[in-house]
């Protein structure tokens, strides 16, 4: 079995859906630090064509541990307290807390991972109960055995998992020659692909039109294509491959439905879609997947983080404008 590959943490830059389904959001891809985001509420259905928008930018510095920390977001139905138990489960099993090692203190543990002291003894408790930790009044706590591996490595909490509000259907499955309309297309050299387009469901209602292209000497390597039905194909990708790394790049861009979009997606003609390009490359710099995503508007919501603002590149988080994009004037007609 191949190593999981190495991706930053989900909710850095998986788009979903807001909790109450009320408001969407828009930002620009970013690296480490402060939140920022832009949201879009959607309009009122008695006062067509009223759009609000605030840009509430929220600095928050992070600690060392901001990857592991966003692991542990909560919101998706898994307590916060078994994350943090899988978090350390999976430092014991990788050996960097060795049998016979003390863990940091609660107070230490607290800070590093940004929880309540009570999740901290919950997830200490949990292990304890394994028998993989073991508490001492006055001395501390202690690994005191190793984690039997599982025929997979991957984590117990995996960071790809698709929120439990969503299901997915495939649409259509097939060999294509080239990526029609994609701003990230794969390269001509990996011809021929596999495209997949499908469909998200949010509870049910319809979410997001998916076109994804793979090389089709990646897609053939992955399982039997009813898994891609309930897993992200970039957890087919890690786990069924040699990759141990995926980076990706997103634009993201406001688009109005087309009559095909409309139907499908269960809003009116011309309503206001979310669009994501996107790719993935390994980390010797193979693009193995061109990625577009069409979310309605109403019920889009995604979060980014930035690095330091005053040094890093503002085109990872700056908002701006397409190339070429030329502003049209109001029709005085229509004003009237």
């Amino acid at each position: 079995m191949s190593r999981p590959a190495r991706i930053a943490t989900r909710r850095t830059w998986a788009p979903t859906a807001p909790r109450s389904c009320a408001s969407s959001a828009l930002t620009r891809t970013g690296s480490n630090g402060s939140a920022i985001k832009v949201f879009l509420r959607a309009p009122d259905p008695g006062a067509a064509g009223n759009r609000e928008t605030d840009v509430p930018a929220t600095q928050k510095p992070m600690r060392h541990a901001r990857g592991e920390r966003g692991r542990l977001s909560a919101g998706d139905g898994i307590p916060i307290y078994l994350k943090l138990a899988s978090l350390f489960r999976d430092r014991i099993a990788s050996g960097a807390w060795p049998v016979g090692q003390q863990i940091g203190t609660l107070p230490e543990l607290q800070a590093e991972y940004g929880v309540a002291r009570a999740t901290v003894q919950q997830a200490v408790r949990l292990l304890s109960e394994e028998g993989l930790l073991s508490s001492e009044r006055g001395r501390g706590t202690f690994v005191t055995a190793p984690v039997e591996r599982r025929e997979t490595d991957a984590p117990a909490y995996d960071l790809l998992d698709l929120d439990p509000r969503f299901s997915i259907e495939v649409l259509h499955r097939g060999r294509a020659e080239r990526c029609p309309d994609l701003m990230m297309p794969l390269p001509e050299g990996e011809r021929p692909y596999m495209h997949i387009r499908k469909r998200h469901f949010l509870q049910n209602t319809p979410y997001s039109l998916v076109d994804l292209y793979l090389p089709l000497s990646v897609y053939e390597k992955l399982p039997a294509e009813s898994d891609d039905t309930h897993r992200l194909y970039a957890q087919l990708i890690r786990d069924h491959t040699e990759v141990t790394r995926l980076e990706g790049r997103q634009t993201m861009t406001i688009a109005l439905a087309t009559q095909e979009q409309a139907e499908l997606l269960g809003v009116s003609f011309a309503s206001p879609l979310a669009r994501i390009d996107s790719k993935l490359e390994t980390g010797e710099g193979r693009q193995v997947m061109a990625h577009r995503a069409f979310i309605r508007g109403d019920l889009f919501m995604a979060h980014r983080y930035t690095g330091d603002i005053l040094s890093s590149d503002p085109d990872d988080w700056r908002p701006t404008a397409p190339p070429g994009a030329v502003p049209q004037a109001p029709d005085p007609k229509q004003e009237d």
